[in-house]
């Protein structure tokens, strides 16, 4: 837990110095700057979900789990629909509404 912490507070203070190496000191508002991610950070972090890939997503216990959970969603999907538009809440009864499909 501490190394994540660590790694996570690294990228984030390189991504900040490198923002600001770009755009300055100054505020910086929504859409007034685009994020600045070094190579390297970017290069690392590749290398971190590489290993995450393999070594905890591909176990076959997570396979299961996933398997698991794809059948939930489904099931909730299918329920979900089943009672639409009335079942829904007001806001997601007017997105439902506005579909094409």
């Amino acid at each position: 837990k501490d190394a994540t912490s660590q790694l996570i507070g690294r990228f984030c203070t390189e991504a900040e110095t490198a923002t600001r190496a770009v755009y300055g000191p100054g505020r910086l508002g929504r859409y007034g700057a685009e994020l600045v991610v070094p190579r390297t950070v970017r290069n690392e972090c590749a290398v971190l979900k590489a290993v995450a890939d393999r070594y905890v997503m591909q176990r076959a216990e997570q396979e299961t789990l996933r398997a698991d959970q794809r059948i939930v969603i489904a099931e909730l999907a299918a329920a979900l629909t089943a009672r639409a538009p009335e079942g829904l809440e007001p806001h997601f009864r007017a997105l439902f509404d506005q579909a094409p499909d």
